[in-house]
């Protein structure tokens, strides 16, 4: 996977995103992008974006998001790590 560097705070192109970096294969790209409300507060944003063919063979993204508040981060966070553990050991099929 392709992983991106971090924009600066003063990206002119979306104004609220204080941080943004993506990974990107083949046919998916995820963003996580850091914003800002008006109230000091910051969320984070996880964004998939999947690339599909048409039948007439033209392309097309298929987006998803999650919103995820600075309230929750530590419960997210536990359970995340949990699961990748989970997955990273369970034996694996021959």
């Amino acid at each position: 996977m392709e992983e991106n560097k971090s924009i600066s705070k003063n990206n002119q192109f979306n104004k609220n995103v204080v941080y943004s970096k993506f990974i990107r294969n083949k046919r998916r790209t995820y963003f996580f992008d850091v914003k800002l409300t008006k109230n000091g507060n910051y969320y984070l944003i996880i964004k998939e974006s999947k690339k599909y063919r048409r039948f007439d063979g033209r392309f097309f993204y298929r987006k998803h998001k999650i919103f995820l508040y600075e309230r929750d981060f530590e419960k997210f966070t536990k359970e995340l790590k949990g699961a990748i553990e989970y997955i990273q050991n369970v034996p694996k099929n021959q």
